[in-house]
């Protein structure tokens, strides 16, 4: 008994301690929206939207799937100490090896490469981008050695390092931003100085604890391995980026990118309750052999349906309230037009869990692929027709509509792993009537700068609930205790 007391208690405090690690670097962001909107003009903030995505852009090539690679064959070398030190130091000089490939052939050619596609910005490759590159590099090696720690059992090692990544990179660049305010040296040297620390803190480690060495016949199977990794992560950024390219002009940029940074607290909750709720859905359908939908799994949807819906409406309705008492630029409040709409989207998460988790408990996660790779051509078509004749509302439409489409492309290779039966009702027409009740709420003329449509909008959204929950209020307390 005191065993399995000891085992449960290092469960939650390594979860506990690997969910706030992971969550340090989008918590920067949202610490230091307030210095960059402070400091900066929605069009120097849309600029810095574009390089941030840049380096993101970057680390998905640079990175090439290997830190997944080291973490699926960590397994096959974990009981011969002197082979896996070999493996792992062979993997940490490749990547060493792309990345400064990467700077090098970026530095010869990103001039012409990002010419055409940053000429409507006003964004040279020198500096910015090519520190992009280079943060990109460094944020590369970090990340692989804090997923090696995963794998490792090390929870509270990798808790430390994103702690020091989280403090060094607000630090930096909050001090730099006030040396240098109303500029990007600021943000853009905070990112690139802090990266620094985190890669020779990584590399460190590397070499302490690897040593030094390369074995070419340690690469075997890495191109096949990692090319689709490669291509998942790439499709995975067009849909979440591609639009920061596509507006015209730094200023539509700020305003949308701003608008989305605004809907994270739903895309953190939402992913908080999946972290929540999955487990219990796959502990039944082991547990049962199951595979089809049942009753008791049916009700932690229905938990995610109700939270969803009502954190949804409480963001429309509060953030326009709560926000400017931290965001005195007024230029950024344009953004809140597009907020109800972009959060109105997330009410298709629900579905999206539903239809997805077979695919990831029976091992089907080949098919994701298609789904991402349509998607994205439907984002990228959709938003250059849309964009180019309703601006910003065609980013925000297209963001909306690519939701339910995941939805039904997740639903077409899920069924045929999983046989599912729901209630409709809760599922499909409840999110639908509440994001069709948004956009025609929100359509009634005379409502500018009124707080009335975020009063109605989550009105409705309580009336919804309250009548597709009617008879299990009462029973979801108790689901939460149990989640």
């Amino acid at each position: 008994m005191l065993d399995d007391d000891i085992m449960l208690k290092f469960f939650f405090t390594s979860t506990f301690l690997y969910t706030l690690g992971s969550l340090f670097p989008t918590l920067s962001g949202l610490v230091l929206l307030f210095p960059y909107t402070q400091n900066l003009s929605i069009g120097d903030y849309g600029t810095l939207a574009i390089l941030i995505s840049f380096t993101l852009f970057m680390q998905i090539v640079i990175n090439y799937g290997i830190d997944n690679y080291i973490a699926i064959h960590y397994f096959n070398f974990n009981d011969n100490p002197l082979q896996l030190k070999r493996f792992i130091s062979t993997m940490a000089i490749f990547l060493l090896f792309i990345g400064a490939t990467s700077i090098v052939l970026m530095a010869l050619t990103g001039n012409l490469l990002l010419g055409y596609i940053f000429k409507d910005k006003g964004i040279s490759f020198f500096p910015y981008c090519f520190m992009s590159v280079a943060t990109a590099f460094f944020n590369v090696l970090f990340k692989t050695y804090t997923t090696l720690l995963i794998y490792l059992q090390k929870p509270l090692k990798f808790f430390l390092f994103n702690l020091v990544n989280f403090i060094a990179t607000v630090l930096l660049s909050w001090i730099l931003l006030d040396l240098y305010p109303h500029t990007l040296i600021g943000p853009m040297w905070g990112r690139l100085l802090s990266g620094l620390v985190i890669f020779l803190l990584s590399l460190s480690f590397y070499i302490r604890e690897y040593g030094i060495g390369f074995d070419r016949t340690k690469l075997s199977g890495l191109q096949k391995f990692c090319t689709p990794i490669l291509a998942f992560g790439l499709l995975s950024w067009i849909i979440a980026y591609i639009f920061n390219y596509i507006l015209k002009g730094t200023e539509n940029v700020g305003v949308f990118a701003f608008a989305m940074q605004c809907t994270l607290l739903i895309e953190f909750s939402q992913n908080g309750l999946t972290s929540a709720i999955n487990p219990k859905i796959y502990h039944l359908w082991k547990d049962r052999s199951l595979v089809k939908s049942t009753p008791e799994e049916n009700k932690y949807h229905h938990l995610y349906t109700l939270v969803t819906i009502l954190l949804i409406s409480l963001s429309i309705l509060l953030l326009p309230l709560f926000v400017p008492l931290f965001v005195k630029k007024t230029d950024y409040y344009s953004s809140f037009t597009y907020l109800p709409y972009l959060c109105a989207g997330f009410a298709f998460r629900g579905l999206y869990n539903i239809f997805i988790n077979p695919i990831y408990y029976f091992k089907k996660t080949n098919t994701l692929p298609r789904m991402l790779f349509i998607s994205a051509i439907f984002q990228i078509v959709c938003g250059i027709v849309l964009i180019k004749y309703f601006g910003i509302w065609g980013a925000v439409w297209s963001s909306v509509l690519v939701k339910p489409i995941q939805v039904l492309l997740l639903w077409q290779s899920s069924r045929k792993l999983f046989a599912f039966k729901f209630n409709l009702f809760k599922m499909i027409f409840l999110p639908i009537l509440y994001v069709t009740g948004v956009i025609v709420i929100y359509q009634f003329p005379g409502y500018s700068n009124s707080i009335m449509p975020g009063i109605l909008q989550f009105l409705f959204a309580s009336l919804l609930i309250l009548i597709a929950f009617k008879n299990e209020l009462h029973s979801i307390p108790l689901l939460f205790k149990k989640t």
